[in-house]
């Protein structure tokens, strides 16, 4: 069945492309992005178990639902007719000089610490002490600073006329350091996939040259997951390429074969962890949040990634799959119909949510990810205002 359902998303990707020829569309990354590990896990030697129908029928009333209402709702949206924002110069250029002192000094005290617990494994110390939370290591708020990040580097990314190479060299640099500081090959993927998504907007690069850039992070990732990984006399966590392959892009949907559909103890209770942490915060719900933690499984290979199905079908079973594909759909084919036709804020918050599609089939970066998109619209905001302050006259004569 799931060699049909491949054939029926090919089919369904080429109907769409041929009406809206825009590789980067929602439902054309989506569409991909599922055709890609479908393939994989059907004609690729992977050693994993086999998925069951679980996965087919949520996989299909996903795409279905995504795929239809999100072109429905590009349709329909009305395309932008204003004028281009205006980015805020000395904001962006604060910004910048902040994480120029604050991320430098970051990574000195992340791999301050890892030094002190005289690990023989740097990488692997620094990425364990910031998960773990009874470590004694803490960065403070400054894991949020980079959403800034993510915003400098898409405003450097994004400038219409001549790039200014020295400052996008910058922002990059940045971009780099934090991924050492939070040891997360995440930051690294979205800051290189979105900033390649406008440059590809603005005829800076081709399909082809992303498509290099995308074997090189993947051989990359594999050997940061090799130097990351811990090795003794009883257990052996390096990864052959197919390894790696298969617990990346392949194990998401096996796993996700072990979910049980409306499982969780309260409504919503993965899907809104975000709003649930904020009720917590403000004392008006005593349930217990999600830590969005999830326990690893073999399949065979060790995995604790489920695909971005896996908190809305154990919330809400099939339905929540279907319900929530078709909003988050409408909601980010809205931002991309005002993205390509000119909305310079809908544009950047877009090369963001471009790398939450290209990781759907990792993890849900959308619902689970509400107050990431948040913080990344504010700072995006932020960055295409100018700030004025005219004191009003207090003269009683005037």
């Amino acid at each position: 069945m799931l060699e049909s359902v491949l054939v029926l998303f090919v089919i369904l990707w080429v109907v769409l492309y041929c009406s809206v020829r825009d590789i980067f569309a929602p439902w054309s990354i989506t569409l991909m992005v599922w055709i890609a590990v479908i393939a994989g896990y059907l004609f690729i030697d992977h050693g994993l178990y086999a998925a069951t129908d679980q996965f087919t029928w949520g996989i299909l009333l996903w795409c279905l639902s995504f795929c239809v209402v999100g072109y429905i709702t590009c349709r329909l949206t009305p395309s932008y007719k204003g004028a281009e924002w205006k980015v805020n110069i000395p904001l962006v250029k604060a910004l910048t000089a902040i994480a120029v002192l604050l991320i430098p000094f970051a990574l000195y005290k992340a791999v301050s610490f890892a030094l002190m617990s005289g690990t023989d494994s740097l990488m692997y110390t620094m990425r364990t002490q910031l998960i773990e939370k009874d470590s004694g290591f803490s960065l403070g708020p400054i894991p949020y600073f980079v959403f800034a990040v993510y915003t400098i580097l898409f405003i450097s990314a994004d400038a219409r006329h001549k790039l200014n190479r020295w400052f996008f060299a910058l922002c990059m640099v940045i971009n780099f350091l934090f991924f050492f500081v939070m040891m997360s090959k995440l930051i690294l993927f979205i800051g290189i996939f979105s900033t390649l998504y406008l440059f590809y907007v603005h005829g800076r690069v081709r399909l082809r040259t992303i498509a290099l850039i995308g074997i090189v992070f993947g051989l990359v990732g594999l050997l940061f997951t090799q130097v990351r990984a811990t090795a003794d006399a009883d257990t052996d966590n390096t990864y052959t390429m197919m390894e790696f392959f298969g617990i990346y892009l392949i194990s998401p949907i096996v796993a996700f074969c072990a979910e049980n559909a409306n499982s969780s103890p309260v409504w919503g209770y993965e899907t809104f962890r975000p709003i649930y942490h904020i009720l917590e915060s403000m004392g008006l719900t005593n349930v217990p949040v999600f830590d969005g933690d999830r326990f690893f499984i073999s399949v065979p290979v060790p995995t604790n990634v489920y695909t971005m199905m896996a908190p809305l079908f154990n919330d809400f079973g099939y339905t929540g799959i279907a319900v929530c594909g078709a909003i988050e759909a409408a909601f980010v084919s809205w931002i991309y119909k005002k993205a390509v036709t000119g909305h310079t804020l809908a544009r950047n918050m877009y090369a963001y949510l471009v790398a939450v599609l290209a990781l759907q089939f990792f993890d849900d970066q959308f619902f689970s990810g509400i107050s990431n998109m948040m913080q990344m619209a504010f700072f995006i905001f932020i960055c295409h205002v100018k700030f004025t302050w005219k004191p009003q006259s207090t003269s009683l004569f005037t």
